[in-house]
Parts: C-alpha cells; sequence; structure tokens
C-alpha cells in the first residue's frame, strides 16, 4: 500500500498542491486552494441553473416533490426561443388529479390543433406560485394559462406570501412577486441576472439532496395523481385544518384577486399569453358538510364578477359534469381514471372552442 505521501505525488501537480496545503501548509498551497474554490464557485455560478432545468433528478428530495420537477420544467419553457406557444395548467393537487395532459394534448391534436400541454400543478401550490410560475414562463411561452380557482387559494393572502419569499419552493424569482412584496412591506430581493445568487435559498435546500441522489441513483417523478380514500384520522385533520383556512377568506380574497389583475396587466403588455381561470373539482359532500353552500356560492359568484370586470373568462366545470361522492377520494382529489377523464375532456372541450376563435 503507498503512503500518503506517495499518494499525493501521484496526483495531478494542482490538487497535489491543494492537497498538501492541508497537511502543511505553504504559500502555494494556499494560493492553489483559494484559486480551485474561486474556480469552484465561478463554475457554479455559471452552472446552477443548468444543473436545476437539466436534472431535477438529483436535486428532488423523493417521487413526490413536484417542486424540483415543476422547476425543471418552467425553466426550460422559458428559454424556448422563439416562444412556444401552449397551454400551461397552473393550480394545486386537486387540479392536478383531474388533469390528464397527454390526453388533452392527444385530443387536442385530433382536432388539428397542435398546442403543447404542460402541467405545471404542484402539492399545494398557492395562488402566488401560479403567479410566479405565470410571469416566469411567458417570454418563452405564448397560449394560455389556465389557472386553478380553489377556494383555499383565495384564503392564503400575504402571510403565505411572506413565509413563500422567505422559504423559496420554485427555483426562479418572479419580479411580479417580488413586487407584490414589496408593495406589502414584505422583505424581497430584486433579481440580480445571477441565477445562483438570486435562487440561493432553493440551491441551499437542496444541494444536500445532490449528493445523496448521486449516491443512492436519481429520483423518479411521481406521476400517479388519483388518490386513496383517505381514513377517518386524516380525514378529521383536513377537514379542521380547511375550517381554519377559510376563516380569512374575506380578507385574503381581494388581496389575491389584485395580485391577479397584476398579472394580468403585465400579460396584456406582452399580448402573448391569456388567462382563464378554471374551478377544479369539489366533492359536493364536503360543499354540503364542511365549508357550507353559502360560502361556496359566494366564491363562485365573487370569481364570476372579477372576471366579467376584467374580461377573463372563467370556465365553471362542477355543474356540468355533476361529479358526486363516490368520485373523490377526499374533499377535491378524484379517485378514478373515468373521473379524470371526464374532466379533461370537458377541459379539452372548452380549449378546442377557444383556439377556434382566435
Amino acid at each position: 500500500m503507498k503512503s500518503s505521501s506517495t499518494f499525493i505525488a501521484d496526483l495531478p501537480e494542482s490538487f497535489s498542491a491543494f492537497t498538501a496545503g492541508l497537511i502543511k501548509p505553504s504559500l502555494t498551497a494556499i494560493m492553489t486552494a483559494v484559486v480551485a474554490f474561486v474556480f469552484s464557485g465561478l463554475w457554479f455560478l455559471q452552472s446552477a441553473e443548468d444543473l436545476v432545468a437539466g436534472y431535477p433528478q438529483l436535486l428532488a428530495s423523493g417521487p413526490g416533490d413536484d417542486y424540483a420537477f415543476i422547476t425543471a420544467a418552467a425553466l426550460n419553457v422559458a428559454d424556448t426561443k422563439p416562444s412556444r406557444r401552449g397551454v400551461a395548467v397552473l393550480g394545486a393537487s386537486c387540479l392536478r388529479a383531474a388533469t390528464d395532459e397527454v390526453k388533452i394534448e392527444s385530443e387536442l391534436q385530433n382536432a388539428d390543433i397542435s398546442e403543447r400541454v404542460f402541467n405545471l400543478t404542484t402539492r399545494g401550490q398557492s395562488l402566488w406560485e401560479s403567479i410566479a410560475i405565470a410571469d416566469y414562463i411567458v417570454p418563452g411561452f405564448g397560449g394560455v394559462l389556465l389557472i386553478d380557482t380553489n377556494p383555499l387559494r383565495f384564503a392564503r393572502g400575504l402571510s403565505t406570501l411572506e413565509t413563500i419569499m422567505r422559504n423559496q419552493r420554485v427555483g426562479f424569482r418572479s419580479p411580479i412577486l417580488v413586487e407584490l412584496a414589496l408593495d406589502a412591506n414584505i422583505p424581497a430581493t430584486p433579481a440580480t441576472g445571477y441565477y445562483a445568487w438570486d435562487n440561493r435559498i432553493y440551491l441551499r435546500a437542496r444541494l444536500n439532496k445532490v449528493f445523496k441522489n448521486l449516491l443512492l441513483g436519481p429520483v423518479e417523478h411521481e406521476h400517479s395523481r388519483l388518490s386513496e380514500t383517505i381514513d377517518k384520522e386524516k380525514r378529521n385533520w383536513v377537514i379542521e385544518r380547511i375550517t381554519e383556512d377559510i376563516k380569512s377568506y374575506d380578507e385574503d380574497v381581494e388581496v389575491l384577486l389584485d395580485a391577479l389583475s397584476k398579472l394580468s396587466t403585465a400579460l396584456s403588455r406582452s399580448d402573448s399569453a391569456t388567462i382563464i381561470l378554471i374551478e377544479p373539482p369539489i366533492n359536493p359532500n364536503f360543499i354540503d358538510t364542511v365549508i357550507g353552500r353559502d360560502f361556496y356560492a359566494r366564491h363562485m359568484n365573487r370569481i364570476r364578477q372579477y372576471a366579467r370586470s376584467t374580461n377573463i373568462r372563467f370556465w365553471e366545470m362542477n355543474e356540468e359534469l355533476a361529479f358526486g361522492k363516490s368520485n373523490f377520494a377526499d374533499w377535491c382529489h378524484l379517485n378514478n381514471t373515468h373521473s379524470r377523464d371526464e374532466y379533461s375532456q370537458l377541459l379539452t372541450d372548452n380549449l378546442i372552442r377557444e383556439f377556434l376563435r382566435e
């Protein structure tokens, strides 16, 4: 077996000097170490965005880490030149469980509409994050932005925005979100143009995952979106959480609609993308027993009023589909492919009419 000194001597000269500097510091070794550190930092600053966009399976904490994979998808869409047309679906897991982007894209192609469909939904995606994703991708995207109007998303206002700015879940910066935060006196730093620095919160939370995934193998995104019926204990926890969340609805809804208007105004300047609000599936039994018919009717009326006043279309889906309690695993997640196909087909029919209008 070679001695440590023989082993070091066999290494390339620069690395040998670096290692020697750790064992017996010298000016040369220290300078080499500093240069190596600086160049490593510069390489990371240059390559971080490529790593995030190209290798989400190395950054993901597990198969259900939607944000690593959606970040990669958004970075790639935004970087497309010329601008890529299509349909982007933005929202939380209730909408994701109901949306089959492969089926929708295939049906559009059957109707001679060659539009890509990008499913950018995630578990627990707030309306703030939907706005951020839409804002970020638009330079490389033109077409339709379908935005989820689940009432809970309109009950998570400025406190949620503050949490998002502090604990970044998507690996890119939205100028609109920064502006909204600063307007609300929430600390936020405008982008500098250096990806690794601007997204240091996102990267810092994930760098340790790279080493783990290199050792254990890359993570594959969990594509299954249908849910199984939840047990009584989890159901009670969900009901308790939702009941608490909707208490802030009246305070938060106007703040969030104003934020949506800022996005709409910015998009109208570029004339490349169109917002369409869509009603996600929701269990009618949950409406009756937890949030109440009056609350849901009030929410729907507010979204209708907003849509009329801003000339943004609002697609109401549930009345036509008439899903019942048996179609759901819980309060909003569909539990079978037939129901998902029904929802996706209605969405497709609406999209075909939308594209034929142009």
